[in-house]
């Protein structure tokens, strides 16, 4: 609390929060203790990020009260790939504002954390024009597509290696 005085810090990040609860007893004591730092972090107008370990069986933290006393939680964890190890990164709670739900995959890079978000779907144009039609600049190809392509579809080429389909595009 001091040396956020002194600093004017506006974060804080404790690192990590399952080492420092080891030394409580109870799950009241812990509710209490973070309840508590939460507290002395709001009046003080910082924001605080608490690190922790989560084990296999348990969802969110250590103790399983972590969680209720957060107003946010974001989960990491990696996932085996093809030959690499593939970060993961959810947001499973943040009060006060919207967030996407999914896991998306991140990177952590000399230049920071690079995360891949998921392209968001907009349900309000599933809609397709089936009117308006490009051309493909092949007349034979157009008459087989009733004109040509169908403006704002996606077309695949396919084909065995060697069929031509680098030509055709």
């Amino acid at each position: 609390e001091q040396q956020v005085k002194e600093t004017n810090a506006k974060r804080v990040v404790i690192d990590s929060i399952t080492g420092i609860l080891q030394i409580l007893k109870s799950k009241a004591e812990i509710r209490q203790f973070i309840f508590k730092l939460k507290k002395v972090f709001a009046t003080l107008g910082c924001t605080v990020i608490m690190t922790g370990e989560v084990p296999e069986m348990s969802e969110y933290s250590a103790y399983g009260v972590e969680e209720f006393a957060s107003d946010g939680i974001i989960l990491l964890n990696t996932i085996v790939g093809e030959n690499q190890m593939i970060r993961k990164l959810q947001v499973i709670k943040m009060r006060g504002t919207n967030f996407r739900s999914g896991a998306v995959i991140f990177d952590i890079t000399s230049s920071g954390v690079l995360l891949y978000p998921k392209i968001p779907i907009d349900r309000n144009v599933a809609t397709t024009e089936f009117k308006t039609r490009l051309t493909s600049g092949i007349k034979k190809l157009d008459s087989l597509c009733d004109g040509g392509f169908p403006q704002g579809h996606v077309i695949v080429v396919a084909g065995n290696t060697g069929s031509g389909k680098t030509t055709f595009a």
